[in-house]
C-alpha cells in the first residue's frame, strides 16, 4: 500500500500489508512521515485556529460543575446490532470520555455547551454528547452524536464509585 500526503506525488510510504502484522499494534501520526510542507503547515494552523474559534464559541462558562460528577461511570452505546461500553469519569470538574477498544486508551475531554450537554471538536470535527434523565432528575443514559452526525443512544450500565 502506498500513502501520500497533502497532494504530494513525490513522496510516499510504502506499508507492506504482509510485514506490518509482524510490528505489532501500533498508532502512526501520518504527517510524520514526511517532509514537511509549508501548505500543510498553513493548513494545520488555520485548522487549529478554527478549532479554537469553534471552543470558545460552545463552551458554556457559567455551567456548574460540581454536577459533573453524577454523568461520571460506563454506558452501553447501542451501535448497530452490537454494544460498545463507553466510560464517562469526572477528574476535578472536568468529564472525560473513552470508547472502549478504540484506539490507544486515552481519554477525550467533553466541554459543557449547557448543563447536560456536551462536545469535542478536534481535526476531524465535533461529537457532542447529551446526557439522558428520568423523571427524578437521575442520569439513565446518553445520546452520543458523532462526526458525521449519526446518532447512538447509550444506556447507564454503572455509575462510577466516585471523583479519583
Amino acid at each position: 500500500m502506498y500513502i501520500y500526503h497533502f497532494l504530494d506525488d513525490d513522496h510516499a510510504v510504502r506499508i507492506d500489508r504482509a510485514e506490518a502484522p509482524a510490528q505489532g499494534a501500533r498508532v502512526l501520526e501520518l504527517p510524520s512521515l514526511f517532509p514537511e510542507k509549508p501548505a500543510f503547515t498553513q493548513f494545520r494552523a488555520d485548522r487549529l485556529a478554527e478549532i479554537d474559534a469553534q471552543r470558545r464559541a460552545r463552551l458554556a462558562a457559567d455551567v456548574d460543575r460540581s454536577g459533573f460528577a453524577a454523568f461520571a461511570g460506563t454506558y452501553g452505546v447501542n451501535v448497530g446490532a452490537r454494544t460498545v461500553d463507553v466510560d464517562v469519569t469526572h477528574i476535578s470538574g472536568r468529564l472525560f470520555i473513552h470508547v472502549r477498544g478504540k484506539g490507544d486508551g486515552s481519554r477525550i475531554e467533553l466541554l459543557p455547551e449547557s448543563a447536560d450537554r456536551f462536545f469535542h471538536v478536534d481535526f476531524e470535527g465535533t461529537t457532542g454528547v447529551r446526557f439522558l434523565r428520568d423523571a427524578s432528575g437521575a442520569v439513565t443514559g446518553l445520546e452520543y452524536t458523532s462526526v458525521l452526525g449519526h446518532r447512538y443512544t447509550g444506556v447507564r450500565a454503572t455509575p462510577a464509585a466516585g471523583d479519583p
